[in-house]
This record gives structure tokens, C-alpha cells and sequence, in this order.
């Protein structure tokens, strides 16, 4: 269900975003090869081929009718759906995908010449997953819907008229954020070829730029104040779902023409932790953590998306190491109020995915 719910937030927000009109459409077609990483030993035994995948996007062209469409330099966007095997047949199957990305030039000032970094985020279904009784080897999997994140650089070149060629360095990462265990997740560099048609490349862009009503980016500073709720297993105890609780203070201000940053301190109560106590031989009964934060901040109007890097302030059990990182987007209902769903991660592992409701002063 989390996963689901994770997907479904996702790829709504993403046809809030861009479901407008004036937009210059496309298809685009590509084929990846790789190979499944083993980030912990205990998954050395899964690698046992090559990855192989296939996408297919359609993409469009902001029409300009916002002040974030040009400050970006009119990013592609649109949606990916993504089928392709695991590294091992046998014990992880094959996964079928599905999410919205945006692709942003790195190279504004090139006409047939493109870089670019893409960035996309939904969900994906796996065909094979954990059973002690049926598939035991699989160690890192445990549901059948898991949340997907990919990025790519790339290089792509625009032929006269419609039609554009590229490749690229992609990764892609999915996992369920611990909210069933047990949940190592996959992680699959790899290299990519890609074919793309614009169907309207003569259609002019409309730039009728509107001054963005929820996050303008202005030299103003604001705080936010958020409180956040997750649950997740523990492979000690699978099949229970422990509570987390965790809330932010957040300081806010204009990074440079595209970005915020932001710094503050994060509060953490994770009920998993009570399991840790007799091992560690921790008498204290606090189960707060305390943590130092700072990100950036990306605002498309209504939509903002949030990377960052936290470390542990507090921390009685240091079970994952000192540093912490948060990736996510919020979302305004109105002008102080936002929802938001972010995961929080030590490095390659998720710990839990957050769903917060907070306000921006």
C-alpha cells in the first residue's frame, strides 16, 4: 500500500504540473544495459547476469506560461514506463515501471547539442520477491510494489526538423523505504541509447510568463515548520510495522537564481529502536533522535522539490552511522499550507519514507 500510495502522489502531482495546453509533444524510445550492485555483502550471491531494459517516454515542452518554465530553461517532461530484468531471473524476476521525469539542459546556450540531467521518480512492480518458504535467496525484496527513482546524464543531438539521438549514464533504484522487510533494495547502473521525435517542432512557444502564485523565487527568508509519519519493518521482526514519528524546523532562503537552501534541525522517534536496547545495553528510555540538516530546494510554483544532507546531533544508538540524507518534494494546497512525502535514506539503504503536512512563513 505505501508503495502505491507513493506512486500514485507522485505521478498526480506530475499531471498537475504539466497538464496544460500549448505544449510541444514527443516520443521517445530507449534501451539501457547493466548490472544489478551489490552495495552490501550479503547480496553478492544475486548478480547473475546482465540487466537489459527498455522505456518509453512521452515527453513535452513547457508552453512558457510560467516564471519557472524559462528560469529552467524550458525542461523536457513527461512520463516513463520502464520493463526490464533484474540481474537474475531466478530469484528477482523481471520489473515493470512507471514514473514522471523532468530533463533539464545543462548546455543553455547550444542549439542542436544538448547535456542533460534527467530526473524521475514513481513506481515500479517486481515479479519476484522474499519468501522464506518459495524464494529465501532473495534478500532484498519483499514486496511486489516499490517505489522507483532514477537520474541520467546525458548527451543528445537534434537532427533539422524532428527527430534527436542520445546516451547516457542512468541509475536506477528501487525499494519499498523499509516498509516491509527485509528490504536491501536495487540499485542498477547503467548505460543507456535513447531515439526521440518531437511532433510539433515548428509550434512556437507561447511565452506568456506569470509570476508563480505559492513559491516565487524571491530574496525573502521563510520557515517552515513540518510534522511527518511513517511505518517500517525490521528483519527481526517481520510482519510488524513500527511507528515513526519525526518532525522539522526549517530556515529557508534564496540560493542563487533556481534555488533555495534550507537548514535546521530534524527531531526523530522511531519505535524500531526499542529492539536495539538490550543489544546495545541502553538504559535510557528516550527514543529521540536529533539531527542537523541542510538541503536545496528546487520550486516549480505549487511543486517543490528537496535534497539534502542531515547528521546525527543525537543519537543513542548509532545504528547506521552519523549521516542521514532526505529526498522528496512538497506540495502547496494553499500558500502556508503543504503536504509533503520524502525518503529518508543512509546512503544506499532507505530507512522510511515520510508522509508530513507542515506551513511555510
Amino acid at each position: 500500500m505505501c508503495s502505491k500510495l507513493l506512486l500514485f502522489f507522485f505521478l498526480s502531482v506530475s499531471l498537475t504540473i504539466y497538464g496544460q495546453n500549448n505544449r510541444i509533444w514527443g516520443l521517445e524510445y530507449s534501451a539501457k544495459g547493466g548490472f544489478l550492485l551489490a552495495h552490501t555483502p550479503s547480496m553478492n550471491h544475486l548478480p547473475k547476469q546482465h540487466v537489459q531494459a527498455q522505456e518509453i517516454s512521452f515527453v513535452h515542452l513547457p508552453s512558457g506560461s510560467k516564471a519557472w518554465h524559462s528560469r529552467l530553461n524550458f525542461p523536457l517532461v513527461g512520463a516513463t514506463l520502464n520493463s526490464g530484468n533484474l540481474g537474475n531471473d531466478e530469484v528477482l524476476g523481471k520489473s515493470t515501471g512507471l514514473y514522471g521525469f523532468m530533463k533539464f539542459r545543462l548546455d543553455p546556450g547550444l542549439h542542436r547539442h544538448k547535456f542533460y540531467f534527467k530526473f524521475g521518480v514513481g513506481g515500479s512492480y517486481l515479479s519476484k520477491i522474499h519468501s522464506i518458504e518459495n524464494n529465501p535467496k532473495n534478500n532484498a525484496i519483499s514486496s511486489h510494489w516499490n517505489y522507483l527513482l532514477n537520474t541520467s546524464l546525458g548527451y543528445e543531438y537534434m537532427f533539422p526538423g524532428h527527430m534527436y539521438i542520445g546516451a547516457g549514464f542512468d541509475f536506477m533504484h528501487m525499494s519499498n523505504a523499509a516498509f516491509k522487510a527485509p528490504n536491501l533494495g536495487l540499485n542498477i547502473p547503467q548505460i543507456k541509447i535513447n531515439i526521440g521525435f518531437l511532433l510539433h517542432p515548428k509550434k512556437l512557444i507561447i511565452s506568456i510568463i506569470k509570476q508563480d502564485t505559492i513559491t516565487s523565487l524571491d530574496s525573502d527568508w521563510h520557515f517552515l515548520f513540518q510534522g511527518m509519519y511513517s511505518q517500517k519493518e525490521i528483519s527481526a521482526y517481520p510482519g510488524f510495522k513500527f511507528p515513526v514519528f519525526a518532525g522539522n524546523v526549517l530556515v529557508q532562503h534564496k540560493l542563487n537564481s533556481t534555488l533555495f537552501y534550507e537548514t535546521g534541525l530534524d527531531f526523530m522517534w522511531n519505535s524500531s529502536d526499542l529492539t536495539l536496547r538490550q543489544e546495545k545495553k541502553i538504559q535510557d528510555s528516550l527514543l529521540l533522535k536529533v539531527g542537523g540538516y541542510f538541503g536545496v530546494t528546487l520550486p516549480l510554483d505549487r511543486l517543490q522539490f528537496n535534497l539534502g544532507l542531515g547528521g546525527y546531533i543525537y543519537d543513542p544508538y548509532t545504528l547506521n552511522g552519523i549521516f542521514y540524507q532526505r529526498l522528496g518534494l512538497r506540495y502547496f494546497l494553499l500558500k502556508p499550507l503543504f503536504v509533503s512525502l520524502t525518503l529518508k535514506t543512509h546512503w544506499f539503504n532507505a530507512d522510511y519514507a515520510e508522509f508530513g503536512i507542515g506551513v511555510r512563513l
